[in-house]
């Protein structure tokens, strides 16, 4: 965790008494104020090689004695004691931010770690990779039977937790360990929480044990940021590899004024990483049902080209017998009335499963929704309307349907399917049939941008246009676009200014989108 080289100060006292040589010991003082070396630890200890930060160690060496002790003072960032004998490092007490270890602390401390304090500023992902590689440097043991996981334990007031380039806020950090597990404990207004990791991380018996009473998107965001001045190194996905079962359940998952609540997730070891069985939750009138996987590319190592590639897919099924009481629950209270059916999702990315990038998003979703209504979207509502934008269809319509009132879009059926690439999704059809006739949209919705880019078609239920609305919903064909496309409507004789076929260009923003009649005749020859 040191690179580069400074000038250093070196005094070793002898005593010339063999009571001074024995009470006191050889002691040796050494201090430098680092410029030159370059600290590769998380904040708040990271420098720079150009950055003057005082230095301080001292030790004694007394006859007789097997432990040794140090004393390691940081310039007001850290002070440590350790005791280390001929096997290695026993124990450390850190006190990080302003503030001295009392004496008493290093009076028959316990083995492993042990950090308090209190500081402005903590990177808590690169913590945890520094921390990885100091285990990893003193498992030297049995290969058959490596040493568990040394006891840490924590109690860290910070002002600010960062994870990537973000900043979450105040928070309290707490770890303990017992025989058996090391539990973390995060206290933030985003991330409220423990997480029990087994000290016998090589055996896959005992899982992975979390309880996460809150969890903000906030933190999936910062996950996803990157912050280029953190330690001077680039650090590699977590190896899905090497984890045990995971158990875990999500109390509160957030965003903005959307809440999901008990969400489960468990998986499985396997040869190239971890399977997810269960991912999802149940509620009166809703459930998901979800699985899928985390795995390496190339779990062998034979291909140098896929070094550290992670792939990770999720199927999952939404499905409800009253989706506007299933939304409500979650805090979507304006999009759906009733309904009952099912929605399909297929998501994969090329990442870790805690890192998802809607720019590297691909997947397809089906949907399949009776017996419901659309709530209409009011002007200058200002919300997330979604990838398709029926809600604000209505008010758009102009037609003098008793289907069309306050209470929404009435429908019989909304089938759907469309593709998701990198994190842009293509509607090949999105049908919606019901009272008000027939409604088809295709097009694109860029969940990056959070734009439309979509053609609806909207065939009402007068007299003249029943035959072609049976036709259509009896799944003859691919829908209204595709009739004008092919001429068939043409061939039948079909006079479109009499049944009332509307076309709307929709483009905007998910928050304010933006319909624009569209004039048919142009593809009235085709």
């Amino acid at each position: 965790f040191l690179r580069g080289a400074s000038s250093w100060a070196v005094d070793l006292a002898v005593p010339h008494s063999v009571n001074r040589l024995t009470n006191e010991g050889v002691q040796l003082h050494i201090q430098s104020d680092l410029v030159g070396t370059e600290l590769l630890l998380p904040k708040p200890l990271y420098k720079s090689s150009a950055e003057a930060r005082d230095f301080q160690l001292d030790t004694a060496f007394k006859p007789g004695e097997t432990a040794q002790r140090w004393d390691i003072r940081l310039d007001g960032k850290l002070h440590a004691g350790a005791i280390t004998n001929s096997q290695g490092l026993q124990s450390l007490v850190a006190n990080l931010g302003a503030g001295k270890l009392w004496e008493s602390s290093m009076v028959n401390p316990a083995p492993g770690l042990r950090l308090q304090g209190k500081v402005e500023r903590l990177a808590a992902d690169d913590w945890v990779d520094t921390i990885a590689q100091f285990i990893d440097s003193l498992e030297d043991g049995d290969p058959a039977a490596p040493n568990p996981i040394i006891p840490i334990s924590a109690q860290l007031g910070i002002e600010s937790l960062e994870l990537g380039s973000h900043s979450l806020g105040q928070a309290t950090l707490s770890m303990v360990s017992d025989n058996a597990y090391l539990t973390t404990t995060v206290k933030n207004a985003s991330l409220d929480g423990q997480v029990a990791y087994p000290r016998n991380h090589w055996s896959k018996k005992l899982p992975l044990n979390a309880h996460i009473e809150h969890l903000d998107m906030a933190v999936i965001d910062a996950l996803n940021s990157k912050d280029a001045a953190v330690n001077g190194r680039e650090s590699a996905p977590l190896d899905p590899r090497i984890l045990p079962p995971i158990d875990a359940k999500i109390v509160r998952f957030t965003h903005k004024a959307q809440t999901i609540k008990n969400l489960v997730l468990r998986a499985q070891p396997d040869i190239s990483g971890l399977q997810v069985t269960t991912l999802g939750f149940a509620y009166e009138n809703m459930q998901l049902v979800g699985q899928g996987y985390w795995r390496l590319k190339d779990p062998q190592g034979v291909n140098p080209s896929f070094k550290d590639q992670h792939q990770t897919q999720l199927e999952m099924v939404l499905q409800s017998d009253d989706f506007g009481k299933g939304f409500a629950h979650i805090g979507l209270n304006d999009v759906i009335s009733q309904g009952q059916g099912a929605a399909q999702l297929q998501l994969s990315w090329p990442g870790p499963a805690y890192l998802p990038s809607l720019a590297e998003l691909d997947g397809r979703i089906k949907i399949n929704v009776e017996q419901g209504s659309i709530i209409p979207l009011d002007p200058g509502a200002g919300r997330i309307v979604g990838l398709f934008a029926l809600q604000a269809l209505p008010r758009r319509l102009n037609l003098d349907f008793t289907d069309i009132s306050n209470d929404g879009l009435a429908f019989n059926r909304i089938t759907g399917d469309a593709l998701i690439d990198k994190g842009v999704v293509d509607v090949n059809l999105v049908q919606l049939t019901g009272p008000i006739g027939v409604v088809d949209v295709v097009g694109k919705s860029d969940l990056n941008t959070r734009q439309f880019d979509q053609s609806i078609t909207v065939l009402p239920r007068v007299s003249a246009a029943l035959p072609i609305i049976g036709v259509i919903t009896g799944g003859a064909t691919a829908g209204v676009g595709a009739l004008i496309a092919t001429g068939v409507l043409k061939a039948l004789g079909i006079d479109l200014d009499r049944i009332g076929l509307r076309e709307y260009d929709l483009t905007g923003t998910w928050d304010e989108p933006v319909f624009q009649t569209r004039k048919i005749s142009s593809r009235r020859d085709r």
